[in-house]
């Protein structure tokens, strides 16, 4: 990521060099602390999660997702963030509809599955998005604007094309989290019970074309 960013717009050039980046139909986020209120030592929320949302997510999305897909194909986006114990339902919903208008803001003709699993923040090693052709793993995760002039740099990661036909190919890491999503999906992990709101009755076809 160029030093002198203070916000996601220089991933455009990624769409302009690699054109086939949005040629996708499936996405995946993990990231503990995207949906998290920011708070200061004192505990008083210093950043909601809507900016976070606003200045990070919402530009990310418009240079990734699709337009749109062919009739009767649902774009499939599934969210791994971290969740508070004394989150309600009422909390879930209010994230789940915020991210809804988000992504019809971004892109109104798109018809997509959204699902939400609430994980334990050590439950993935990384912050990264996952795409049928790209991956983008950043060490300080997707929340990271604003961000003052004298920041430290983040490194951030993209690898494309990472996926390819044969399953050999796939990029290790990315089948690492993909292995451990599917586990989260499936309820394999009955100590470490995630919260979930949204489409999660069908699995991402981009973890079922890997772990399927």
């Amino acid at each position: 990521m160029p030093r002198d960013a203070n916000d996601w717009e220089w991933l455009q050039s990624l769409n302009e060099n690699n054109p086939p980046v949005k040629a996708c139909n499936a996405m995946i986020v993990i990231d503990p602390y995207l949906l998290q209120d920011g708070r200061n030592r004192q505990g008083e929320v210093s950043r909601p999660y809507t900016q976070k949302i606003d200045e990070n997510l919402d530009p990310i999305l418009k240079h990734i997702l699709p337009r749109s897909l062919n009739e009767n194909i649902e774009f499939h986006i599934d969210f791994y963030v971290g969740s508070e114990p004394s989150w309600t339902h009422d909390d879930w919903d209010e994230r789940y509809n915020y991210l809804c208008d988000v992504i019809e803001d971004v892109r109104r003709d798109l018809e997509y599955s959204l699902a939400i699993y609430g994980v334990r923040p050590n439950e993935f090693h990384d912050r990264i998005i996952i795409t049928n052709n790209v991956s983008i793993k950043s060490s300080a995760g997707f929340d990271i604007f604003p961000r003052s002039r004298r920041a430290k740099p983040i490194e951030v990661e993209i690898n494309f094309p990472f996926i390819q036909t044969m399953h050999r190919s796939l990029d290790s890491y990315v089948l690492q989290q993909l292995e451990t999503a599917k586990m989260v999906h499936d309820q394999r992990l009955p100590e470490r019970m995630s919260q979930r709101v949204g489409d999660t009755s069908r699995l991402n076809r981009i973890i079922k074309y890997y772990m399927g």
